[in-house]
């Protein structure tokens, strides 16, 4: 993928969509607007799925369907600009990080507001809960949490009744599959061995919070396919 042209094509997009919810309402000037958006849909979406793919595409129409996909496309943008600064190669760049529009929405939109509001412990409490959630709903397995709920749910066991696991794509029976989903496991269960006591003021320190939530990407709590007992 063209990481340049990537970023041309969703800026300019973004830009348009912005203009045309300033443009006067059923105007030819907002009309023209929609259609210039609506021909750009195909490029879009081809960006939007190569870094989303987990997202529907932006279906278009009409003007509100364009405005749903801005937060998707500033998502994107996020992820495009990071990789230019950790490309450029220059000594005085930033140290590597993970921008929080960059992460995966099940932890970005619990932890986000509360964040900018300055509460960080609150923060990664919210995103690990929410992430504990999410895992114990795809299973049906609200008898366990945590760490226990993530050593069993990417146990490398073959499924028991009541207990399904999340499977890494891919051949069952292969070395790499097997070793990715002991790593799957082993990651899940760190982010919740990781979080902190109630009473540790060191949470207190953005940067300290900040490296806690960035632990918390559930990309293989969410994507992994169920594997159930028949």
């Amino acid at each position: 993928m063209n990481r340049q042209m990537a970023h041309r094509v969703l800026d300019e997009y973004r830009t348009l969509v912005e203009q045309a919810q300033k443009q006067p309402w059923l105007s030819k000037d907002r009309r023209a607007s929609v259609k210039a958006l609506n021909g750009s849909l195909r490029m879009v979406n081809f960006y939007l799925h190569e870094l989303l793919p987990d997202i529907a595409p932006v279906t278009g129409t009409f003007l509100n369907d364009h405005v749903w996909a801005l937060p998707r496309v500033r998502r994107v943008l996020a992820i495009l600009k990071t990789w230019g600064e950790l490309a450029s190669g220059e000594d005085d760049m930033v140290p590597p990080f993970l921008p929080f529009a960059a992460m995966d929405w099940l932890v970005s939109d619990a932890a986000i507001p509360l964040w900018e509001a300055g509460k960080y412990r609150q923060a990664v409490n919210d995103a690990a809960t929410r992430l504990n959630a999410f895992t114990q709903d795809r299973l049906g397995r609200h008898d366990i949490s945590d760490s226990d709920l993530m050593a069993q749910a990417f146990s490398d066991k073959p499924p028991e009744r009541g207990k399904p696991r999340l499977r890494c794509p891919g051949d069952q029976g292969s070395m790499t599959v097997r070793t990715m989903q002991r790593g799957a496991m082993f990651m899940a269960m760190g982010v919740f061995h990781t979080l902190p006591p109630p009473d540790l003021s060191a949470l207190s320190d953005p940067a300290v919070a900040e490296a806690m939530v960035k632990v918390l990407i559930p990309k293989a709590a969410r994507q992994a396919p169920p594997q159930r007992t028949e």
